[in-house]
Parts: C-alpha cells; sequence; structure tokens
C-alpha cells in the first residue's frame, strides 16, 4: 500500500532558494471496528477484547500524561508522552496588561516582560508518539517497497496490486519486516 504525496515547489522570498517537499495526500481511513478486526486476526484475543483494552486506553492514558508521565505502551518501546507549547511576544503581553488596566486594575503596561507573564492559558498541550528504532525502520523498508505507485498501469506484480485494491485484511502480508 503506498503512501500517496504530492511534491510541492517553494520559493524562500528571502533567500530566493527553492525548497521541495512532500505532503501526504488522500490518506485511507480505518474505522475503530475494523482496526479491532485486524488486531484481533491471528492472535489469541477477539475483536472485543481489543475494543475493551483499547476503550480502558482511551480513558485512562490521559491521566497519566496529564500527569506529566511518559508511557510505554508496548513491549517494543512505543512509548507516548505528553508536549506543551506556547508564547508570549512582548507586544501580546502588552495587550493583556492594557486589557487588565481598561478592566479597573493597577498594572503597567510598558514593563518588560518575564517567564512569570506565560501563563497555562498561553500553553497549548498536546501528545506525542515515540516509536521503537526497529518500528521506524521496518515501517521505512515498507514505505520504500512500496514505492509511489498508485496501480494504474502499475508494473508491479499482480500481487501487489490485489494487496492495495482489496483493503486492510489482505494487508499484513505487505507488513513483513525484510530479513536483510
Amino acid at each position: 500500500m503506498a503512501i500517496k504525496t504530492r511534491i510541492a515547489v517553494r520559493v524562500n522570498h528571502l533567500t530566493q532558494e527553492k525548497l521541495a517537499s512532500a505532503q501526504i495526500v488522500d490518506l485511507q481511513q480505518m474505522s475503530f471496528p475494523e482496526f479491532c478486526d485486524y488486531m484481533a486476526q491471528d492472535s489469541t484475543v477477539g475483536a472485543a477484547d481489543v475494543m475493551a483494552v483499547m476503550t480502558q486506553l482511551e480513558k485512562k492514558l490521559p491521566l497519566l500524561l496529564a500527569l506529566g508521565t511518559k508511557v510505554q505502551v508496548s513491549a517494543e518501546g512505543m512509548t507516548v508522552r505528553p508536549t506543551v507549547s506556547g508564547s508570549l511576544t512582548q507586544s501580546q503581553l502588552k495587550a493583556k496588561l492594557e486589557a487588565r488596566k481598561a478592566a479597573g486594575e493597577d498594572v503597567d503596561v510598558n514593563r518588560d516582560i518575564t517567564a512569570a507573564d506565560l501563563t497555562t492559558k498561553d500553553l497549548t498541550a498536546g501528545v506525542a508518539i515515540d516509536f521503537s528504532k526497529k518500528f521506524n525502520a521496518a515501517f521505512a523498508r515498507l514505505v520504500q517497497a512500496s514505492g509511489r505507485c498508485c496501480c494504474n498501469g502499475c508494473s508491479r506484480s499482480s500481487r501487489h496490486r490485489r494487496l492495495r485494491h482489496h483493503g486492510w485484511r489482505r494487508a499484513e502480508a505487505w507488513w513483513q519486516p525484510s530479513r536483510d
């Protein structure tokens, strides 16, 4: 299953240098029940068991992340961790201070910004997933092996076209790390 990409070329107007970058287009989406069925294949658990574990993960993982905990969620080392981003400029601070002054507070709107001025309201919390080196290497091999074909006029094997066009259930044969 090839990842479909579009190559875009842009010009940096400051340096006049061209930059080519890839963007993923036309991602397929797998529903939750399909994912659970797929995960249950070739295992001793059923799709309902997978759904139950995933539901518990969805319920309990946010609390662990909110406590600042990095959680290893696989034996291979896949890790879920909290992230935070945000910033405050001097002009944004001045606008905040002017609003507080307009509300009747006695504040100096022209003071310099300090670290204490950045509040939790200025921050955005997020989640990052770090995959193991083994996973990343296997994924990279799969993407390289699949090329950029879309199977229209594809010169690849008929097996490749069948896997590409018959969906997720038969695609797991494509997800076999090479023995290189």
